[in-house]
């Protein structure tokens, strides 16, 4: 009995800091509004991550650039290169490319799809869709991974 309780806690415990350890490298923002409890339940039980107007996460909101469309796209290309992701395919007509991410620790694979969008108050906007093939909750992966793609931009942008 006494060994089962042990087993169980060391269980537990090796849970509970690979959770925090995923919050930490996925920069997840679980102080921030809407609230930690909020937030934990999107970490935890969505597998997908979104820019949207309308996006309950103020971090979320689509990026806004001071580029046309066409130079925004091609930013994108080199952002995604940079970040040694593999673009799968590509749509100039749409100003929209879809791109696969693997992680680092277990060599998941995530999909992406990004598009270079007209926008009414600043020259153009980045609508993003991330998403895990595998699980239900991603710890803030995809979040990051839009993250890193709008850093990337900004960062040549510059």
């Amino acid at each position: 009995m006494l060994l089962a309780i042990k087993l169980i806690s060391s269980i537990l415990l090796v849970l509970v800091y690979m959770y925090t350890r995923a919050f930490q490298q996925n920069k997840a923002l679980s102080r921030e509004y809407p609230g930690f409890l909020k937030r934990f339940n999107i970490y935890f039980n969505t597998h997908i991550s979104e820019t949207s107007d309308t996006n309950i996460l103020p971090e979320m909101k689509l990026p806004r650039f001071d580029v046309n469309p066409e130079k925004l796209f091609q930013t994108l290309e080199q952002a995604i290169k940079n970040l040694g992701w593999k673009i799968s395919e590509v749509n100039k007509d749409n100003k929209e490319i879809k791109v696969i991410i693997e992680t680092k620790l277990f060599k998941f694979k995530d999909d992406m799809k990004v598009r270079a969008e007209k926008d009414e108050t600043s020259e153009s906007r980045l609508y993003a869709y991330s998403s895990s093939r595998i699980g239900i909750g991603d710890m803030g992966a995809n979040q990051k991974h839009i993250f890193d793609l709008v850093d990337e931009i900004r960062k040549i942008l510059n």
